[in-house]
Protein backbone atom coordinates (compact mmCIF):
# COMPACT_ATOMS: atom_id res chain seq x y z
CA UNK A 1 0.00 0.00 0.00
CA UNK A 2 1.95 3.11 -1.11
CA UNK A 3 0.73 6.31 1.24
CA UNK A 4 0.66 9.93 -0.06
CA UNK A 5 0.44 13.26 1.76
CA UNK A 6 -3.10 13.37 1.19
CA UNK A 7 -3.41 9.77 3.22
CA UNK A 8 -2.28 11.96 6.06
CA UNK A 9 -4.56 12.67 9.58
CA UNK A 10 -5.46 16.65 9.46
CA UNK A 11 -3.90 17.24 12.28
CA UNK A 12 -0.32 16.01 10.26
CA UNK A 13 -1.67 18.50 7.55
CA UNK A 14 -2.16 21.15 9.53
CA UNK A 15 1.11 21.15 11.70
CA UNK A 16 2.74 20.76 8.16
CA UNK A 17 1.14 23.72 6.75
CA UNK A 18 2.22 26.00 9.34
CA UNK A 19 5.32 25.82 8.32
CA UNK A 20 4.25 27.68 4.88
CA UNK A 21 3.08 31.16 3.74
CA UNK A 22 -0.17 32.58 2.22
CA UNK A 23 1.30 32.12 -1.30
CA UNK A 24 2.18 28.63 -0.77
CA UNK A 25 -1.64 27.85 1.10
CA UNK A 26 -3.45 28.84 -2.00
CA UNK A 27 -1.74 27.38 -4.26
CA UNK A 28 -2.08 24.45 -1.99
CA UNK A 29 -5.87 24.94 -1.82
CA UNK A 30 -6.00 24.38 -5.55
CA UNK A 31 -4.21 21.40 -6.03
CA UNK A 32 -7.02 18.51 -4.79
CA UNK A 33 -9.71 18.91 -2.75
CA UNK A 34 -8.42 17.49 0.27
CA UNK A 35 -5.98 20.33 0.91
CA UNK A 36 -8.49 22.91 0.35
CA UNK A 37 -10.84 22.27 2.77
CA UNK A 38 -8.28 21.21 5.23
CA UNK A 39 -6.55 24.79 4.96
CA UNK A 40 -10.10 26.19 4.79
CA UNK A 41 -11.65 24.99 8.33
CA UNK A 42 -8.58 25.20 9.88
CA UNK A 43 -6.93 28.25 8.43
CA UNK A 44 -6.78 30.38 11.77
CA UNK A 45 -4.95 27.10 13.61
CA UNK A 46 -2.70 26.88 10.30
CA UNK A 47 -1.76 31.00 10.43
CA UNK A 48 -2.52 31.45 14.25
CA UNK A 49 0.05 34.79 13.99
CA UNK A 50 -2.29 37.88 13.71
CA UNK A 51 -2.22 39.39 10.19
CA UNK A 52 -0.83 42.77 9.86
CA UNK A 53 -3.66 45.48 8.93
CA UNK A 54 -6.11 42.65 8.47
CA UNK A 55 -6.42 41.24 11.84
CA UNK A 56 -9.50 42.60 12.88
CA UNK A 57 -8.81 40.91 16.76
CA UNK A 58 -9.16 43.76 18.57
CA UNK A 59 -12.50 45.61 19.73
CA UNK A 60 -10.61 48.88 18.96
CA UNK A 61 -9.92 48.17 15.23
CA UNK A 62 -13.65 45.67 15.04
CA UNK A 63 -15.58 48.75 16.05
CA UNK A 64 -14.49 51.04 12.94
CA UNK A 65 -14.35 48.44 10.35
CA UNK A 66 -16.96 48.47 7.59
CA UNK A 67 -17.06 44.63 6.92
CA UNK A 68 -15.72 41.95 9.13
CA UNK A 69 -13.45 39.64 6.46
CA UNK A 70 -12.98 35.89 6.76
CA UNK A 71 -10.07 33.94 7.69
CA UNK A 72 -8.51 33.44 4.00
CA UNK A 73 -9.98 36.98 2.99
CA UNK A 74 -7.97 38.44 5.38
CA UNK A 75 -4.34 37.36 4.02
CA UNK A 76 -5.32 37.90 1.29
CA UNK A 77 -6.06 41.80 1.32
CA UNK A 78 -3.17 41.74 3.97
CA UNK A 79 -0.80 40.66 1.34
CA UNK A 80 -1.90 43.64 -0.52
CA UNK A 81 -1.10 45.79 1.94
CA UNK A 82 2.22 44.36 1.96
CA UNK A 83 2.66 44.63 -1.89
CA UNK A 84 1.21 48.31 -2.40
CA UNK A 85 -1.60 47.24 -4.53
CA UNK A 86 -4.58 49.52 -3.83
CA UNK A 87 -6.96 51.88 -5.61
CA UNK A 88 -6.79 55.37 -4.58
CA UNK A 89 -9.58 58.19 -4.98
CA UNK A 90 -9.38 61.71 -3.92
CA UNK A 91 -12.30 62.96 -2.52
CA UNK A 92 -13.26 66.61 -0.92
CA UNK A 93 -11.00 68.66 -3.27
CA UNK A 94 -10.62 72.31 -0.87
CA UNK A 95 -8.82 75.12 -3.72
CA UNK A 96 -7.68 76.85 0.87
CA UNK A 97 -5.01 74.69 2.40
CA UNK A 98 -6.22 73.70 5.77
CA UNK A 99 -4.84 71.54 8.13
CA UNK A 100 -7.34 68.69 8.50
CA UNK A 101 -8.48 66.29 11.35
CA UNK A 102 -10.15 62.78 10.77
CA UNK A 103 -12.30 60.52 12.65
CA UNK A 104 -13.08 56.98 11.31
CA UNK A 105 -15.87 55.28 12.70
CA UNK A 106 -17.73 51.95 11.09
CA UNK A 107 -20.29 53.72 8.75
CA UNK A 108 -19.16 57.43 8.96
CA UNK A 109 -15.78 59.58 8.54
CA UNK A 110 -15.68 62.74 10.08
CA UNK A 111 -13.43 65.82 8.74
CA UNK A 112 -12.46 69.01 10.29
CA UNK A 113 -11.44 72.17 8.09
CA UNK A 114 -11.52 75.64 8.84
CA UNK A 115 -14.45 76.18 11.32
CA UNK A 116 -16.56 73.09 10.76
CA UNK A 117 -16.37 69.60 11.15
CA UNK A 118 -18.43 67.30 8.64
CA UNK A 119 -19.37 63.59 9.01
CA UNK A 120 -20.12 61.82 5.33
CA UNK A 121 -21.63 58.30 5.08
CA UNK A 122 -19.18 55.12 4.15
CA UNK A 123 -20.75 53.08 1.28
CA UNK A 124 -21.08 49.74 0.76
CA UNK A 125 -18.87 49.75 -1.92
CA UNK A 126 -15.48 51.41 -0.40
CA UNK A 127 -16.69 54.89 -1.65
CA UNK A 128 -17.86 58.06 0.29
CA UNK A 129 -21.09 59.49 -0.10
CA UNK A 130 -19.68 63.15 -0.66
CA UNK A 131 -23.03 64.77 -2.55
CA UNK A 132 -24.75 64.51 0.97
CA UNK A 133 -23.10 64.67 4.47
CA UNK A 134 -24.88 63.59 7.70
CA UNK A 135 -24.00 66.31 9.94
CA UNK A 136 -22.22 69.95 9.98
CA UNK A 137 -20.64 71.57 13.11
CA UNK A 138 -19.28 74.76 13.91
CA UNK A 139 -18.93 77.19 16.61
CA UNK A 140 -21.12 80.08 16.70
CA UNK A 141 -17.82 82.68 15.96
CA UNK A 142 -16.47 80.05 13.34
CA UNK A 143 -12.89 80.06 15.16
CA UNK A 144 -10.86 77.46 12.66
CA UNK A 145 -11.00 73.82 14.56
CA UNK A 146 -7.52 72.78 15.55
CA UNK A 147 -8.08 69.39 16.77
CA UNK A 148 -11.23 66.93 17.55
CA UNK A 149 -12.00 63.88 18.83
CA UNK A 150 -15.19 61.86 19.49
CA UNK A 151 -16.30 58.93 22.02
CA UNK A 152 -19.55 57.44 21.87
CA UNK A 153 -22.50 59.74 21.43
CA UNK A 154 -19.75 63.13 22.42
CA UNK A 155 -17.88 65.34 19.93
CA UNK A 156 -14.88 67.51 21.26
CA UNK A 157 -13.93 70.15 19.34
CA UNK A 158 -10.52 72.71 20.37
CA UNK A 159 -10.79 75.84 18.39
CA UNK A 160 -8.03 78.44 17.49
CA UNK A 161 -9.68 81.15 19.85
CA UNK A 162 -8.50 78.68 22.81
CA UNK A 163 -12.08 77.82 23.27
CA UNK A 164 -13.67 73.77 23.33
CA UNK A 165 -16.93 72.74 21.85
CA UNK A 166 -18.81 69.94 22.93
CA UNK A 167 -21.83 68.86 20.63
CA UNK A 168 -23.62 65.28 21.88
CA UNK A 169 -25.84 62.60 19.79
CA UNK A 170 -29.13 64.45 21.51
CA UNK A 171 -28.54 67.87 19.95
CA UNK A 172 -26.93 70.21 22.77
CA UNK A 173 -24.11 72.05 22.40
CA UNK A 174 -22.05 73.96 25.10
CA UNK A 175 -18.95 76.12 25.08
CA UNK A 176 -15.90 77.22 27.29
CA UNK A 177 -15.78 81.10 26.06
CA UNK A 178 -15.03 82.47 29.54
CA UNK A 179 -12.60 80.38 31.35
CA UNK A 180 -10.58 79.64 27.35
CA UNK A 181 -7.01 79.11 26.87
CA UNK A 182 -5.16 82.62 25.70
CA UNK A 183 -3.72 80.69 22.60
CA UNK A 184 -4.61 77.65 20.61
CA UNK A 185 -6.17 74.77 21.25
CA UNK A 186 -3.72 71.98 20.15
CA UNK A 187 -5.22 68.72 20.92
CA UNK A 188 -8.35 67.86 23.11
CA UNK A 189 -9.31 64.41 24.47
CA UNK A 190 -12.82 62.82 26.21
CA UNK A 191 -12.71 60.09 28.81
CA UNK A 192 -16.16 59.27 29.99
CA UNK A 193 -17.27 62.90 31.39
CA UNK A 194 -13.87 64.79 31.71
CA UNK A 195 -12.04 66.54 28.76
CA UNK A 196 -8.97 67.43 28.69
CA UNK A 197 -6.79 70.42 26.52
CA UNK A 198 -4.00 71.44 25.86
CA UNK A 199 -2.49 74.88 24.56
CA UNK A 200 0.00 76.45 23.00
CA UNK A 201 -0.35 79.00 25.83
CA UNK A 202 1.85 76.08 27.63
CA UNK A 203 -1.13 74.67 29.69
CA UNK A 204 -3.82 72.07 29.65
CA UNK A 205 -7.05 72.18 30.96
CA UNK A 206 -9.35 69.78 32.76
CA UNK A 207 -12.60 70.06 32.37
CA UNK A 208 -16.14 68.38 33.91
CA UNK A 209 -18.85 67.87 32.10
CA UNK A 210 -22.45 67.73 34.24
CA UNK A 211 -26.46 67.03 33.53
CA UNK A 212 -26.09 64.97 30.14
CA UNK A 213 -22.95 66.92 28.48
CA UNK A 214 -25.28 69.83 28.73
CA UNK A 215 -22.83 71.83 30.99
CA UNK A 216 -19.03 72.31 31.50
CA UNK A 217 -17.26 73.35 34.34
CA UNK A 218 -13.06 73.80 34.58
CA UNK A 219 -11.87 71.71 37.20
CA UNK A 220 -7.78 72.16 37.28
CA UNK A 221 -5.24 74.34 34.97
CA UNK A 222 -1.86 73.08 34.74
CA UNK A 223 1.27 75.04 33.73
CA UNK A 224 4.29 73.13 31.79
CA UNK A 225 7.75 74.75 30.61
CA UNK A 226 6.56 74.31 26.82
CA UNK A 227 3.99 74.49 24.35
CA UNK A 228 1.64 71.23 24.26
CA UNK A 229 1.19 69.40 20.90
CA UNK A 230 -1.26 66.59 22.27
CA UNK A 231 -2.82 64.81 25.27
CA UNK A 232 -4.25 61.55 25.42
CA UNK A 233 -5.94 59.74 28.49
CA UNK A 234 -5.44 55.80 28.66
CA UNK A 235 -8.41 52.94 28.35
CA UNK A 236 -9.29 53.41 32.11
CA UNK A 237 -8.84 57.08 32.37
CA UNK A 238 -6.35 57.11 35.52
CA UNK A 239 -3.45 58.51 33.29
CA UNK A 240 -2.94 61.02 31.36
CA UNK A 241 -0.42 61.83 28.42
CA UNK A 242 0.95 65.14 27.77
CA UNK A 243 3.34 65.90 24.33
CA UNK A 244 5.14 69.23 24.58
CA UNK A 245 7.26 70.61 21.76
CA UNK A 246 10.30 69.46 24.18
CA UNK A 247 12.67 72.86 23.85
CA UNK A 248 12.90 74.03 27.43
CA UNK A 249 12.43 70.82 29.02
CA UNK A 250 13.99 67.94 26.91
CA UNK A 251 11.50 65.74 28.86
CA UNK A 252 8.78 66.08 26.22
CA UNK A 253 6.39 63.11 27.05
CA UNK A 254 5.07 63.35 31.00
CA UNK A 255 2.60 61.12 32.52
CA UNK A 256 -0.22 62.34 35.03
CA UNK A 257 -2.24 60.82 37.58
CA UNK A 258 -5.44 61.88 37.04
CA UNK A 259 -7.11 61.42 40.44
CA UNK A 260 -4.07 63.15 42.23
CA UNK A 261 -3.14 65.65 39.58
CA UNK A 262 0.83 64.82 40.22
CA UNK A 263 2.98 64.04 37.58
CA UNK A 264 4.44 60.44 37.56
CA UNK A 265 6.39 60.41 34.38
CA UNK A 266 8.94 62.51 32.66
CA UNK A 267 10.10 60.79 29.63
CA UNK A 268 12.32 61.81 27.09
CA UNK A 269 14.80 63.83 28.87
CA UNK A 270 17.87 61.78 27.02
CA UNK A 271 16.83 62.68 23.33
CA UNK A 272 18.07 65.80 21.63
CA UNK A 273 16.35 69.49 22.23
CA UNK A 274 13.45 70.18 20.17
CA UNK A 275 12.23 66.21 20.14
CA UNK A 276 8.59 67.21 20.56
CA UNK A 277 5.44 65.06 20.65
CA UNK A 278 2.90 65.49 17.92
CA UNK A 279 0.71 62.38 18.32
CA UNK A 280 0.30 59.43 20.48
CA UNK A 281 -1.94 56.19 21.28
CA UNK A 282 -2.11 54.28 23.92
CA UNK A 283 -1.44 50.57 23.19
CA UNK A 284 -2.88 49.66 26.59
CA UNK A 285 -3.33 51.14 30.04
CA UNK A 286 0.75 50.89 30.56
CA UNK A 287 1.86 51.14 27.04
CA UNK A 288 1.82 54.04 25.24
CA UNK A 289 3.45 55.23 21.43
CA UNK A 290 4.49 58.64 20.65
CA UNK A 291 5.74 60.14 17.64
CA UNK A 292 6.83 63.54 16.25
CA UNK A 293 9.80 65.83 15.38
CA UNK A 294 12.71 63.58 15.86
CA UNK A 295 11.12 61.12 12.94
CA UNK A 296 10.92 57.70 15.42
CA UNK A 297 7.75 56.57 16.66
CA UNK A 298 8.64 55.45 20.62
CA UNK A 299 7.14 52.78 22.96
CA UNK A 300 6.86 53.79 26.43
CA UNK A 301 6.64 50.69 29.00
CA UNK A 302 5.26 53.08 32.09
CA UNK A 303 6.10 49.81 34.67
CA UNK A 304 9.48 50.57 33.73
CA UNK A 305 9.51 54.14 32.36
CA UNK A 306 11.47 53.04 29.48
CA UNK A 307 11.32 52.89 26.01
CA UNK A 308 10.98 49.86 24.65
CA UNK A 309 11.00 49.85 21.07
CA UNK A 310 11.42 52.22 18.09
CA UNK A 311 10.76 52.68 14.38
CA UNK A 312 12.12 55.21 12.54
CA UNK A 313 11.32 57.05 9.44
CA UNK A 314 12.93 55.60 6.09
CA UNK A 315 13.76 59.45 5.53
CA UNK A 316 14.34 60.77 8.43
CA UNK A 317 10.94 63.16 8.46
CA UNK A 318 8.76 64.71 10.73
CA UNK A 319 5.60 62.50 11.72
CA UNK A 320 2.76 64.17 11.95
CA UNK A 321 0.45 61.65 13.28
CA UNK A 322 -0.26 57.57 13.89
CA UNK A 323 -2.90 55.02 14.26
CA UNK A 324 -2.66 51.48 15.46
CA UNK A 325 -5.11 48.03 15.63
CA UNK A 326 -3.42 47.34 18.84
CA UNK A 327 -1.85 44.26 17.91
CA UNK A 328 0.83 44.67 15.11
CA UNK A 329 0.10 47.27 13.15
CA UNK A 330 1.58 50.90 13.03
CA UNK A 331 0.82 53.30 10.39
CA UNK A 332 2.50 57.22 10.49
CA UNK A 333 1.52 60.15 8.93
CA UNK A 334 4.56 62.19 7.43
CA UNK A 335 5.79 65.76 6.61
CA UNK A 336 6.43 65.56 2.81
CA UNK A 337 4.64 64.07 0.15
CA UNK A 338 1.52 62.99 1.61
CA UNK A 339 3.63 60.16 2.45
CA UNK A 340 2.08 57.03 4.98
CA UNK A 341 4.53 54.84 6.08
CA UNK A 342 3.21 51.61 7.00
CA UNK A 343 5.20 48.96 10.00
CA UNK A 344 5.02 45.54 11.66
CA UNK A 345 5.51 45.99 15.11
CA UNK A 346 7.25 42.73 15.48
CA UNK A 347 9.93 44.02 12.99
CA UNK A 348 12.49 47.03 13.09
CA UNK A 349 12.24 48.12 9.34
CA UNK A 350 8.98 49.56 8.05
CA UNK A 351 6.94 46.81 5.59
CA UNK A 352 5.58 49.23 3.14
CA UNK A 353 5.00 53.29 2.11
CA UNK A 354 2.36 54.55 0.08
CA UNK A 355 2.52 58.24 -1.13
CA UNK A 356 -0.31 60.26 -2.21
CA UNK A 357 -1.44 60.45 -5.78
CA UNK A 358 -2.66 64.08 -5.04
CA UNK A 359 0.52 65.06 -3.67
CA UNK A 360 3.09 63.78 -6.97
CA UNK A 361 1.92 66.69 -9.36
CA UNK A 362 4.47 69.04 -9.45
CA UNK A 363 4.27 71.72 -6.84
CA UNK A 364 2.07 70.07 -4.48
CA UNK A 365 3.38 69.16 -1.32
CA UNK A 366 1.88 68.49 1.41
CA UNK A 367 1.98 66.42 5.00
CA UNK A 368 -0.35 63.44 6.00
CA UNK A 369 -1.76 65.88 8.56
CA UNK A 370 -3.85 62.70 9.55
CA UNK A 371 -4.90 59.36 9.24
CA UNK A 372 -7.33 56.32 10.21
CA UNK A 373 -7.71 52.80 8.24
CA UNK A 374 -9.75 49.78 8.87
CA UNK A 375 -8.86 46.44 7.40
CA UNK A 376 -9.72 47.21 4.14
CA UNK A 377 -9.22 50.97 3.31
CA UNK A 378 -6.58 53.71 4.51
CA UNK A 379 -8.03 57.23 4.80
CA UNK A 380 -5.23 59.86 5.04
CA UNK A 381 -6.19 64.01 5.07
CA UNK A 382 -3.71 66.56 3.22
CA UNK A 383 -3.90 70.07 2.99
CA UNK A 384 -6.33 70.14 -0.11
CA UNK A 385 -8.08 66.66 -0.23
CA UNK A 386 -9.12 63.34 1.18
CA UNK A 387 -7.34 60.63 0.06
CA UNK A 388 -8.78 56.95 0.05
CA UNK A 389 -6.81 53.73 -0.50
CA UNK A 390 -8.35 50.41 -1.06
CA UNK A 391 -6.69 47.61 -0.76
CA UNK A 392 -9.77 44.93 -1.72
CA UNK A 393 -9.31 44.85 -5.61
CA UNK A 394 -7.02 42.20 -6.75
CA UNK A 395 -6.59 43.93 -9.99
CA UNK A 396 -5.39 47.27 -8.75
CA UNK A 397 -1.71 48.69 -9.70
CA UNK A 398 1.18 47.63 -7.44
CA UNK A 399 3.14 50.69 -5.88
CA UNK A 400 5.71 48.72 -3.91
CA UNK A 401 8.12 51.07 -1.73
CA UNK A 402 8.91 48.50 0.59
CA UNK A 403 12.43 47.81 2.30
CA UNK A 404 12.63 44.69 1.36
CA UNK A 405 12.10 45.11 -2.57
CA UNK A 406 14.77 44.10 -4.93
CA UNK A 407 16.08 41.57 -2.30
Amino acid sequence: MVLTLTDLGTEILIHIFQFCNINDLCRLKQTCVRFNNVINYNFDVILSRPALVTNQKHPYIQDRSAILLTSSTKWQISHNWRIGRYKEKAYLYERMNYIPWLNLEKGIIWISRGPYIKAYKRLNNNKIDVRHHLHVLSGNNLSDISKFTKRGNCLVSGQCDGSLWVWTKQGNKITTSTEKHQKEVVSVDIHNNIIVSGSRDCTFKLWNCRNNFTQISLIHTNHVSDRLWSTSFNENGSSLAIGTSGCNDRAALKIFDVHSLLETYSLGGEFQKGAGILDMKWDSDKVLLACGYDSCVRKWDLRTGKCVQCWEDPFYATIYCLDIDKMCTLIIGTQTNGRVVLFDTRQTKYSQMYFMQTCRMRGRNSPAYSLSFDATQLFVATDQHLNVLDFTDRRAKIHNYSYNIGK
